[in-house]
C-alpha cells in the first residue's frame, strides 16, 4: 500500500530514522494540510470567525479524501461529506454555527468508530 500511495503522491520511498517511524510522503501530507490552512486563515482576514472556522473545517475535508489510499475508502467518504457540510455551512449564513458543529463532530465520530470496528475489512486491498 505504501509503494501505491509513494507512486500517487510522487514522494520518495524512503522512510525517516526508524525513531520517528515516519514516512516522507506522511510529512509531504502533514505539511501540505498545514500550508492549506495557513492559505485560508492568511486569505481571510477581515471575514468573522464563523467564515475562517468553515474554511478551515472544509480544508480539513479536503485533507480527508487522498487519505484514502492508505485508510480505506471511508476516511475519503468522510472527507467528502465534511466538505459538503462545510460548504452548505458558508453558503446558509443565516443558520446557527453549533448546527454545522454538530453535525461535523457526529461524522467524525460516527465515521471513525466504524473504521475502528471494521477494520481491516472496508480497505482497498
Amino acid at each position: 500500500m505504501l509503494t501505491m500511495w509513494a507512486r500517487l503522491s510522487r514522494a520518495p520511498r524512503r522512510c525517516c530514522s526508524a525513531a520517528s517511524r515516519c514516512c516522507s510522503s506522511q510529512f509531504q501530507s502533514v505539511t501540505r494540510s498545514s500550508v492549506l490552512i495557513y492559505l485560508v486563515i492568511s486569505r481571510t482576514k477581515g471575514v468573522d470567525d464563523r467564515t475562517i472556522l468553515l474554511r478551515v473545517l472544509f480544508v480539513v475535508g479536503v485533507h480527508f479524501v487522498p487519505m484514502g489510499l492508505a485508510h480505506g475508502p471511508l476516511i475519503t467518504v468522510l472527507g467528502v461529506f465534511t466538505m459538503v457540510n462545510a460548504a452548505a455551512a458558508l453558503r446558509m449564513s443565516a443558520a446557527p454555527l453549533p448546527v454545522f458543529g454538530v453535525i461535523d463532530a457526529v461524522l467524525k465520530s460516527g465515521f471513525g468508530a466504524v473504521m475502528l470496528l471494521a477494520y481491516p475489512v472496508l480497505t482497498f486491498t
